[in-house]
């Protein structure tokens, strides 16, 4: 894999790290099949809320305008499957947010899903300039011939390979 490529993944990767930026202070990692679960998990609504943030800066024919809905598809049936590494960041990283002050592991999922489905996307690109617009949908494009799976897989060695505290990501182990 060339370096572009590796920069391209490491960018979707950087989509993830918002979700777990309140984590900062601690020292406990995030295991990287939990991030790439939620890679997967947020990939349509990160989408949507990309698409909406970037909607004056690209153009109708860019991948992101023109494809990303059909792409971000591609993760819809991989919702359910994804969901149990999603909710373990939710639970690790809200209980360090909460700093123990309240649990969010006696939340159903009833209660959980609709806040990583409605919120999460929103939050993630809060802090998403739309001068990077351009570059998103780029590595868009570049990942978008890859099975759901392997995005989210190397979302996350992305960021272990970046040296991410944002989560601190667990090393790689099969």
């Amino acid at each position: 894999m060339n370096k572009f490529n590796l920069a391209a993944f490491a960018s979707l990767a950087a989509l993830v790290q918002a979700q777990a930026a309140t984590a900062q202070a601690s020292k406990a990692c995030v295991k990287q099949a939990d991030i790439a679960d939620a890679v997967v998990y947020a990939a349509p609504g990160l989408v949507k809320a990309a698409k909406r943030k970037c909607a004056s800066e690209l153009s109708k024919k860019s991948f992101l305008m023109s494809k990303g809905d059909k792409w971000a598809a591609k993760f819809v049936p991989l919702k359910n499957a994804s969901w149990p590494g999603t909710k373990r960041i939710i639970k690790q990283v809200g209980s360090q947010q909460l700093g123990g002050s309240f649990s969010l592991d006696s939340l159903p999922d009833s209660m959980l899903r609709p806040i990583a489905d409605q919120t999460f996307p929103e939050l993630l690109m809060r802090d998403f300039k739309k001068k990077d617009c351009a570059k998103v949908d780029r590595m868009l494009e570049l990942a978008s011939p890859l099975p759901p799976k392997n995005v989210g897989a190397l979302a996350a060695a992305g960021l272990e390979l970046t040296g991410s505290k944002k989560p601190v990501v667990c090393p790689y182990t099969k």
